[in-house]
């Protein structure tokens, strides 16, 4: 018999992580989530994520993003600007040791044309630098949307049966999204594409 395998899903509340986590979980995978904290993240964006971890009935992980403090002249702390290469970072530390086969991300190829860090060599190399890290450990990042639209991810989510109404993609807070950030943007079509809500 095989063993079943453990993730770590990284959530924010947003369609792809939401539609990655319960990919894996509809592959059988034990998961665990983790997520992080930030300085201004809307309301919203957090309910999402704990609603979706306990109507799943998930073990919830929370870092808070971490901050410099400058010594000397200021005194003061300074945020450090968010990528992925930090997340992951603290991805793998936290999974190291812990019987965490995989840490499963979200992003998808419509996500490489924002951010360079995003490309698929990217995650090769983590997962490279994994193995020369920590010897004798079975830990590997995987994105399985990675060659997937956004309208591919959505799709599969309806096969799924996400609750889209339960995600948060919007960049600002507020009682219902704003209409008018990229996330927002995206969503309206993808809605308009299909002819649902998300």
């Amino acid at each position: 018999m095989m063993k079943k395998l453990n993730a770590l899903v990284l959530i924010s509340g947003g369609i792809d992580s939401t539609v990655v986590l319960h990919w894996a979980l509809d592959k059988g995978i034990d998961c665990k989530c983790l997520t992080f904290r930030y300085k201004n993240q809307p309301k919203k964006e957090i309910e999402a994520i704990n609603k979706l971890c306990s109507k799943n009935k998930l073990d919830l992980f929370i870092i808070e993003h971490p901050s410099i403090y400058e010594f000397g002249r200021s005194n003061k702390n300074l945020e450090i600007n968010p990528n992925n290469l930090m997340y992951y970072s603290l991805a793998v530390s936290f999974s190291v040791g812990k019987n965490i086969d995989l840490i499963i991300g979200g992003q998808n190829k419509e996500d490489l044309i924002e951010s360079k860090e995003n490309i698929k060599h990217f995650y090769k190399k983590l997962n490279s630098l994994i193995i020369d890290c920590n010897s004798g450990q079975n830990l590997k990042i995987i994105q399985p949307f990675i060659n997937f639209s956004k309208l591919e991810v959505v799709n599969l989510g309806i096969k799924l049966k996400v609750s889209f109404k339960d995600c948060w993609s919007c960049q600002r807070d507020g009682s219902k999204p704003c209409g008018k950030c990229s996330n927002c943007k995206t969503n309206l079509n993808i809605s308009k594409k299909l002819k649902i809500s998300i």
